[in-house]
């Protein structure tokens, strides 16, 4: 066997593996739009239901993305601000308030929306308002992803406001002396405690995955092609 037939046998073999493993990303990509299609109907659907109540919010086991409303009271001295966050072109906070549901032990962190920089003093207070409810509405979520590069909290300039890196409720659990429940509940836009503030979802949509799949798909034909015309001109 030939030092040329031997690296030319090896390249195809290296080439159609990577075939496969492209074909394999595609499909899976493929599976995953299809798996966003199902969970964002279900999302729609929870949407629709009868907003929760503080007894059913205890007995749910799945929670998320149905809407609540629910008996309690604000924790204003535990308020915190999500850093680095933009809405419609400014940069700010996104507002978080513990929120003890009436006759429960139960505390839900609520989203109560977004506040821009106060001037360009990143350590000025931004004006809040400290609303004195017990009854609020929202959508069950949980908190935005985040990718921890360090500490959640790095500074104190703004106490008694708590201003984090990223929302993580184990750690903010420990901070505040009581168990915080798995999800956020993101305020009601009509809710008069409500910042600017815009329900999602946090689910990336069936088609960014469909075209993830489109171009595994695309890379696995491209690189078949030229396997086939590799061969062509070797045999040539």
């Amino acid at each position: 066997m030939s030092t040329r037939f031997r690296k030319h046998w090896f390249l195809n073999l290296l080439g159609m593996t990577l075939v496969l493993c492209f074909l394999a990303l595609s499909h899976w990509q493929y599976q995953r739009a299809q798996e966003k299609e199902q969970l964002l109907n279900h999302f729609q659907a929870r949407k629709l239901a009868k907003p929760l109540t503080n007894q059913e919010l205890r007995q749910t086991k799945d929670e998320r993305f149905y809407r609540a409303s629910l008996q309690g009271t604000f924790d204003h001295a535990h308020t915190i601000l999500l850093d680095n966050r933009t809405y419609q072109g400014k940069i700010g906070y996104e507002v978080y308030t513990p929120f003890h549901i009436k006759n429960s032990n139960a505390v839900i962190l609520v989203d109560r929306g977004f506040v821009p920089l106060s001037g360009r003093n990143r350590n000025s207070k931004p004006a809040l308002n400290f609303p004195h409810k017990t009854m609020i509405t929202g959508l069950l979520n949980l908190p935005p992803r985040y990718y921890a590069k360090g500490q959640m909290i790095n500074d104190a300039a703004l106490h008694p406001l708590i201003r984090v890196e990223f929302i993580d409720l184990g750690a903010l659990s420990k901070l505040l002396h009581h168990p915080l429940m798995p999800y956020i509940l993101q305020l009601s836009e009509s809710d008069d405690a409500a910042y600017a503030i815009t329900w999602q979802s946090s689910i990336m949509p069936k088609e960014k995955h469909l075209a993830y799949a489109l171009q595994w798909f695309a890379l696995s034909v491209t690189l078949l092609v030229l396997l086939v015309a590799l061969n062509m001109r070797k045999k040539r």
